[in-house]
């Protein structure tokens, strides 16, 4: 589908934290998790050119921390697929 809108595909890939520590531990952590992600695609043979890594911290939970189960699901990766123009 990008071929014909002429367009290139990159995968963002978003690394998230919960709400325990400091924020900015936690973009160190959330940072460094998306880039082990990356890190394994580079294995597998996929090019660099292709993905960002970014971190966002606990700014973005998929859950409202309650629980020992709701830190677990915020301490997550996750992916957007983004088209940008050739």
């Amino acid at each position: 589908m990008a071929n014909l809108l002429n367009r290139d595909i990159r995968i963002k890939i978003v690394g998230h934290t919960d709400s325990s520590g400091s924020d900015k531990l936690n973009m160190t952590v959330s940072l460094a998790r998306s880039e082990c992600i990356l890190s394994i695609f580079i294995s597998k043979g996929l090019g660099r050119d292709n993905f960002i890594t970014i971190g966002a911290g606990s700014n973005e939970p998929l859950r409202k921390q309650i629980t020992d189960q709701d830190s677990r699901l915020n301490r997550r990766v996750t992916f957007k697929v983004i088209l940008v123009e050739k």
